[in-house]
């Protein structure tokens, strides 16, 4: 679903940036603390895992008829 970079050893008060790469057809969700940011800075002051979420992209298609009396319309997956 994703790549996620930033992860490693850090010394204390420094900063690590944790960037999200979706693949094709997903795109980035959020971090397992809420976060929406695909891209974020972390002063590190303790040991700490981050998750990070991907969900696949999805559309909606609607379909109509301009005249019912001619027919109708479906769609069938």
């Amino acid at each position: 679903m994703g790549t996620v970079t930033g992860g490693g050893t850090y010394n204390y008060n420094a900063t690590a940036t944790l960037t999200t790469t979706p693949k094709d057809c997903y795109r980035f969700k959020q971090w397992s603390d809420g976060n929406t940011d695909a891209t974020r800075s972390v002063t590190v002051t303790a040991a700490k895992t981050f998750t990070a979420t991907f969900e696949p992209i999805t559309y909606t298609i609607t379909v109509t008829t301009d005249d019912t009396s001619m027919g109708s319309v479906s769609i069938t997956e």
